[in-house]
C-alpha cells in the first residue's frame, strides 16, 4: 500500500494544499483550531471577526477540568 504526501504551498503566509490535511492540537488545542478555521458556534466566530464555514454549536463546549493527583501514603 502506498500513499501519496500532499503537496503544501506557502503564499504570503498562507498554506495551500493538494489534498486533505489532518490537524490535531490535542483535547485544548483542537477546538481552537476549529474555531480559527471557521468552525463552531457563529455568534461566537462573529464577535472575534472570524467568517463561519460550519455553525455547529458544540465546538469547545464539553471541555472539562478533570485534574488528578495520584499519591500513595504508605
Amino acid at each position: 500500500m502506498s500513499y501519496e504526501l500532499p503537496v503544501l504551498t506557502l503564499i504570503k503566509g498562507i498554506a495551500f494544499a493538494s489534498r486533505e490535511v489532518i490537524i490535531s492540537g490535542g483535547a485544548y488545542n483542537s477546538p481552537q483550531l476549529l474555531k480559527l478555521s471557521g468552525v463552531g458556534p457563529a455568534a461566537e466566530l462573529a464577535r472575534y471577526g472570524i467568517p463561519t464555514v460550519i455553525d455547529l454549536a458544540g465546538v469547545g463546549q464539553n471541555l472539562q477540568g478533570k485534574s488528578a493527583v495520584r499519591f500513595s501514603i504508605f
